[in-house]
């Protein structure tokens, strides 16, 4: 390093150069100028400008990998998983062009949020392109049937609704979705329920194309038909989760698989139909979302040898994943009581790709596609999630995948006894998803 006598010497050398020759001293200051805006213009445009600017900000003593991934492209469809406060309720938002679409409507309590959310992104026409409802559960459909501020408040036509087809006529939330449903449909709205669309019922079809944009019914060869009423007794569990939608959302070379709260039978039958199904044409070189079935619940047996796909206990199993190779992966969750998202399942996404994003820490994520490449990007938790001693970088984290963030590594997870057989007492979420990786990677060796 220069010392104050050799700094103030090379400046006056400097000065002496300038007034001699002031065009190349003007030269050599242009130089320098465009070089630091070249360099600004790749921070930037490569989506690291965020990160430059916050590195002296970052809490987290690792390197930060996320910097490979830009925050936009550019691109003509936006993916929105928007932010939940009412636990760990799911809603998407997909915007392209002047098509608008929405998947389920998150919980009751974030009925307003995700109005909001609508309000300010939909076409000002205020119709809706398309609605998927994916099944009849409150923290995806309770948003829109409410007792207060409505998700659809706002939205005056509906051009298609997809929903999971069949009756639950013992239930309050659902009669007053059906309600809501026939005002759009007695105006002129297309119905499509899942079973009567992937079975082509009266001609129904499983698609909907606007233009390079394609949303695709998948057959989970479990979905229940609308004359079969599911109702619950007091000695009756109907698992609603199984029935959920499955679609596979196509752009370009860029797919988006989600699921709803696909699990256990559903998610079986989908894999083992899956050569019936479009999962069949998705290539290697495509581009892959998986949005983490169930809020990222736990995938139970079934990423086990002996069990594999048979069983029916678990989701977003190794299975699945295998048949969508994932670029990118993330969870739709709020952090709350729940354990969401588990170890397990966050360790069966890290097997394909680190790119593991979760919604909990980020606050509303857009994933901005061109057709082949993905940008990521946090709004930032504005519930401003909570770990006891740790202090959060919120604005930081915000665009941090799964495994930067600070719950991952100090929240110490609630529901492992079952299966953990590891030595360490009272284990993290990162000490189980990585114990449970490598055992991942001893039973299914990676080419």
């Amino acid at each position: 390093m220069a010392t104050k006598r050799q700094k103030k010497k090379a400046y006056n050398a400097d000065k002496k150069v300038a007034k001699k020759n002031p065009s190349l001293f003007i030269a050599l200051i242009l130089i320098v100028i465009l070089i630091a805006g070249g360099v600004f213009a790749y921070l930037y445009f490569s989506g690291n400008l965020n990160k430059f600017l916050n590195k002296d900000n970052n809490n987290n003593s690792n390197t930060n990998t996320n910097q490979n991934v830009p925050v936009s492209v550019n691109g003509e469809v936006q993916i929105y998983s928007i932010e939940m406060h009412d636990e760990y309720g799911d809603a998407l938002f997909i915007k392209y062009k002047d098509y608008d679409v929405l998947i389920d409507s998150g919980n009751y309590g974030d009925a307003e949020y995700v109005r909001n959310f609508v309000d300010s992104n939909i076409s000002s026409d205020k119709n809706l392109d398309l609605l998927i409802v994916t099944h009849c559960h409150g923290d995806h459909l309770g948003g829109i049937t409410n007792n207060g501020p409505r998700a659809l408040d706002n939205v005056k036509s509906i051009s298609n609704i997809i929903d999971f087809g069949h009756t639950r006529s013992n239930d309050t939330m659902y009669n007053n979705y059906v309600t809501i449903r026939k005002k759009y449909l007695d105006a002129g709205t297309k119905y499509y329920p899942a079973y009567e669309s992937v079975k082509h019922v009266d001609g129904l079809d499983n698609k909907i194309i606007f233009e390079d944009l394609s949303i695709e019914i998948l057959d989970t060869f479990n979905y229940a038909s609308k004359d079969t009423d599911l109702i619950n007794h007091d000695k009756v569990f109907i698992p609603f989760n199984e029935y959920s939608i499955a679609t596979l959302i196509t752009y370009k070379d860029t797919k988006l698989f989600c699921a709803g709260d696909l699990e256990d039978k559903g998610e079986k039958t989908l894999i083992e139909h899956s050569s019936e199904t479009s999962l069949k044409d998705v290539k290697k070189e495509d581009t892959v979302i998986y949005k983490a079935c169930h809020h990222g619940t736990d995938v139970g047996l079934a990423n086990s040898k002996k069990n594999g796909a048979t069983s029916t206990n678990g989701g977003n199993r190794m299975a699945l994943l295998k048949l969508l190779n994932p670029d990118y992966c993330f969870v739709s969750s709020a952090i709350a009581e729940s354990d969401h998202p588990y170890p397990r399942a966050i360790a069966t996404m890290l097997y394909f790709t680190d790119n593991v994003y979760f919604k909990g820490t980020m606050g509303t994520i857009c994933f901005d596609l061109d057709g082949i490449n993905v940008g990521v990007q946090g709004v930032g938790a504005t519930t401003n999630y909570k770990l006891d001693g740790f202090t959060i970088d919120y604005a930081a984290e915000k665009n941090y995948k799964y495994t930067e963030t600070t719950w991952y590594k100090n929240h110490v997870f609630k529901g492992a006894k079952s299966w953990y057989t590891g030595d360490i007492q009272n284990p993290t979420d990162k000490q189980l998803t990585e114990w449970y990786l490598e055992k991942l990677k001893a039973d299914y060796p990676q080419s």
